[in-house]
């Protein structure tokens, strides 16, 4: 198998839990890159979208959602962030947690309507029977596509995704909260250690304010050490503490 195929969205998705044809990623997916990417793909295979939204809504609060809006707002093209939103919230609909809208709000429609999916652009006779066909969400989003179903049957139940993904304990417990994105941006995006707080209220798009009282938790839950920097009197280092999600 060659390693492009082993690293698919597919592959990625199936480390995760979800019941793919396909054997699963040998790394760990960055959940919340892993959803721009899959808004990106998700014309060109359906399928993905009520596996993803099930998912979502059975594990949401494994989403890192102030580090996903941040992430949004960075590194999702424009023309993605319709799909995005729109599978975002038929999470919620489904029973996802709420909370994910924080996210939702970085997504915006798209500017010309159309079809979601590849296989009905292009054609009128198609791209008709998808607007007829569209849910009242996907027109809001400007990608008509009928609603998502839930497919529990298609999910793994969490004692494998627990034992599988041991990070995703450490993001359910915390519920996707802004400590959450605060650990995952510490071990994903700055290798462990992040050179002030400053950058890391950046990387997490919080508020300074917000991210010190969070920053407060993890330090008294030991997942965190926030240490003076060398030379410096404005700001400090904060590391990921030893076993934090690494």
């Amino acid at each position: 198998m060659s390693k492009r195929k082993h690293n698919s969205i597919e592959a990625r998705w199936a480390a995760l839990g979800v019941l793919l044809n396909c054997a699963p990623a040998r790394s760990t997916p960055d959940i919340e890159r892993l959803l721009i990417e899959t808004a990106c793909e998700l014309p060109g295979n359906p399928r993905l979208f009520s596996l993803v939204a099930t998912w979502l809504a059975i594990y949401g609060h494994c989403v890192a959602r102030h580090r996903l809006a941040r992430l949004i707002t960075d590194e999702c093209p424009r023309d993605d962030r319709p799909a995005l939103g729109l599978l975002l919230e038929e999470s919620v609909r489904l029973g996802g947690p709420r909370d994910l809208r924080i996210a939702i709000e970085r997504c915006e429609p798209a500017s010309v309507p159309g079809p979601l999916f590849d296989v009905q652009r292009g054609h009128r006779s198609l791209a008709s029977i998808a607007e007829v066909s569209a849910s009242d969400a996907s027109r809001k989003w400007g990608v008509w596509a009928p609603e998502a179903e839930r497919r529990e049957e298609a999910i793994r139940p969490v004692a494998w995704l627990l034992k599988r993904v041991p990070a995703c304990r450490e993001r359910l417990v915390r519920k996707g909260d802004l400590r959450c994105s605060i650990v995952e941006a510490l071990r994903l995006d700055f290798a462990g250690v992040a050179s002030s707080v400053a950058a890391l209220t950046r990387a997490c798009g919080a508020t300074r304010a917000g991210l010190e009282r969070a920053l407060d938790a993890l330090v008294r839950e030991g997942a965190v050490i926030v240490r003076d920097v060398p030379g410096s009197k404005r700001d400090r280092e904060v590391v990921l503490g030893v076993g934090a999600g690494r």
